[in-house]
C-alpha cells in the first residue's frame, strides 16, 4: 500500500498527469457552462412558449360573450380536450357559481396546499410533483383561473440534463484517454533526454551529446541549451585542469631550486660559508616569484567571486600615473601620448592594472634598444587605449591563446623571459568585467600593438 502511494504520488507530479488533470478540469468546466447555459435558454424559452399559449387562452376567453353557467360550460369544453386536457380551467361567475372544464375539480382539491418556484411564482407543483403554469384573470365581474400542464416541459429539459451529462463522462474519458496518450507521446522526448542523461554517468565525456529533438520546440530548445552548457561546463573543466597542471608546474620549479639550497646550505654552509649569499639571494629571488605568482591567482580567483564596484574613472590620469611608475623599470625608449580628460564608468584598481600589465608585458619581449608607445586617443564615440611594442611580434594562431592563463607565446617555457604567465589572463578578465573590446594586431614594422576600445557617452 506504501509502494502504491509513493507511486501514485510520483505519477501526481508527471506532465502526463498534470495535463489530462487539467484538461479534464477544463473540459468540466467548459462543458458545465455550455450545458448551463444551453438548459437555461430551452427552459426559458419553453416557459416563454407557455405563457403565450395561457395568453392566447386568456383572450379567448375573455372575448367570449357567454354568460350563464350552462353557456359558460360549453365554451370551456371547446377550449380543453376532455381525454388528454393540457388546460385546466375553471370560471367563478357572478353569482358564485363554478364552471370546470374535463378533470380540473378533482385537480384543485388540494389548490391551496401546492408549492411553488422561488424564482417562478407563477408555477406550482402538486405533491407527486406535476408542475402548473397558473395563470388567474377577471373581467366583468367573472373571475378565470388557468393551470397549464408542464409536465411535458420537465420531461424535455430531463432529456437535455441527461443528454449533457452523458457527453460530459463521455468526453471526459475520452479526452482523457486522448490527453494522456497525447501528453505521453510529448513526453517521450524528455523521458529519452533523462535515459540518456543518465546513462552517462561520466558528463566529462567528450563523446556525450543530447539528442536534439526536432519536435516539440521547447524540447528542442532545452536540448540545444543543455548541449550548449555541457560543452562550457567541459571547456571550463579542462581550462581548470590545465589550470590547476599549469599552476603546479609553476610552482614546482621554484620551491624546488629553494628546497636544494636550502639543502645546500644544510650541508655545505659550515664548510663553504662562500655558497650562503649566493643561495640566500636566490631563495629571496625565488619567493618573490612565488609571491608574485600567488598574487596574480588570488587576483583572477576574486574576478570569479563576484562583481566590481564602477565609478567615474579619469583614464588620462591613470595612464599617466602608471606610466610615470614605470618609467623606472623600462629600459627601452618610452613615449607617451594621452588625450586630456578622458573619463569612462569604471574600476580605478582594474583599470591601472591592465595599463600595467600591457606594459610589463612589452618590457618582457622587447630588447633594450626597443621601444615601447603608450598612446590613449579619442573619438566621437570610444577612446582606445593602445601600448605598442617592437618586439617579436606574436603568431596569427597564438593572438587569442595568449590571453590564456600560462601560455607563453615564447615556446620555451624557461626563466628567459621572466613572468608567470598570468598578467594578460589578468589583463582580458578585467577587460570582460569593463565589457569592453581587446585586441592584438602586428604593429607595421615589427612588433605587436594592444588595443582597448572603451564605450564614451
Amino acid at each position: 500500500m506504501k509502494k502504491f502511494r509513493v507511486f501514485l504520488q510520483k505519477q501526481k507530479n508527471t506532465t502526463r498527469f498534470q495535463l489530462t488533470f487539467w484538461y479534464m478540469i477544463i473540459l468540466f468546466a467548459v462543458v458545465f457552462l455550455m450545458g448551463a447555459a444551453l438548459i437555461s435558454l430551452i427552459s426559458y424559452q419553453l416557459y416563454q412558449n407557455t405563457v403565450v399559449e395561457a395568453d392566447s387562452l386568456k383572450d379567448r376567453l375573455t372575448a367570449a360573450e357567454s354568460q350563464s353557467k350552462t353557456e359558460w360550460q360549453r365554451t370551456v369544453d371547446s377550449f380543453v380536450s376532455s381525454d388528454h386536457p393540457r388546460y385546466y380551467i375553471r370560471v367563478t361567475l357572478a353569482s358564485g357559481e363554478q364552471v370546470y372544464s374535463s378533470e380540473t375539480a378533482e385537480l384543485l382539491e388540494d389548490f391551496d396546499e401546492w408549492q411553488t418556484f422561488v424564482l417562478l411564482k407563477n408555477v406550482l407543483w402538486e405533491d407527486r410533483f406535476e408542475p402548473y403554469y397558473v395563470r388567474t384573470f377577471q373581467k366583468n365581474g367573472v373571475k378565470f383561473l388557468v393551470l397549464a400542464d408542464m409536465e411535458n416541459v420537465f420531461d424535455t429539459i430531463e432529456k437535455i440534463i441527461f443528454v449533457i451529462v452523458a457527453v460530459m463522462i463521455f468526453s471526459l474519458i475520452a479526452g482523457s484517454l486522448v490527453t494522456y496518450r497525447f501528453s505521453k507521446k510529448m513526453s517521450r522526448p524528455l523521458l529519452h533526454m533523462m535515459k540518456e542523461i543518465n546513462s552517462y554517468p561520466d558528463l566529462e565525456s567528450l563523446g556525450f551529446m543530447l539528442t536534439e529533438p526536432q519536435s516539440p520546440q521547447e524540447v528542442h530548445d532545452v536540448s540545444v541549451s543543455f548541449n550548449q552548457l555541457l560543452s562550457l561546463v567541459r571547456k571550463n573543466i579542462q581550462r581548470e585542469k590545465r589550470f590547476i597542471a599549469d599552476a603546479s608546474h609553476e610552482l614546482r620549479t621554484p620551491l624546488a631550486a629553494i628546497r636544494g639550497h636550502a639543502n645546500l646550505i644544510r650541508r655545505r654552509s659550515f664548510e663553504h660559508p662562500e655558497v650562503l649569499p649566493k643561495s640566500l639571494d636566490f631563495i629571496d629571488k625565488e619567493s618573490k616569484r612565488m609571491q608574485v605568482l600567488v598574487e596574480q591567482l588570488l587576483t583572477l580567483s576574486r574576478f570569479e567571486n563576484g562583481p566590481i564596484e564602477y565609478e567615474d574613472c579619469d583614464l588620462s590620469a591613470i595612464c599617466l600615473q602608471t606610466a610615470e611608475e614605470m618609467q623606472e623599470l623600462l629600459q627601452q625608449r618610452f613615449t607617451v601620448k594621452v588625450a586630456e580628460n578622458i573619463h569612462i564608468l569604471g574600476n580605478s584598481p582594474q583599470l591601472r592594472r591592465v595599463v600595467q600589465s600591457l606594459l610589463d608585458n612589452a618590457q618582457k619581449y622587447t630588447a633594450s634598444n626597443g621601444t615601447i608607445k603608450l598612446t590613449l586617443t579619442r573619438t566621437d564615440k570610444q577612446a582606445q587605449l593602445c601600448v605598442a611594442d617592437s618586439g617579436r611580434g606574436i603568431p596569427d594562431n597564438e593572438k587569442k591563446m595568449i590571453f590564456e592563463r600560462f601560455y607563453r607565446a615564447d615556446p620555451s617555457r624557461s626563466s628567459e623571459i621572466p613572468g608567470t604567465g598570468l598578467g594578460l589572463a589578468i589583463v582580458k578578465e578585467s577587460v570582460l568585467l569593463h565589457k569592453v573590446e581587446i585586441k592584438v594586431m602586428d604593429a607595421p614594422d615589427q612588433g605587436s600593438i594592444f588595443v582597448v576600445t572603451f564605450p564614451l557617452g
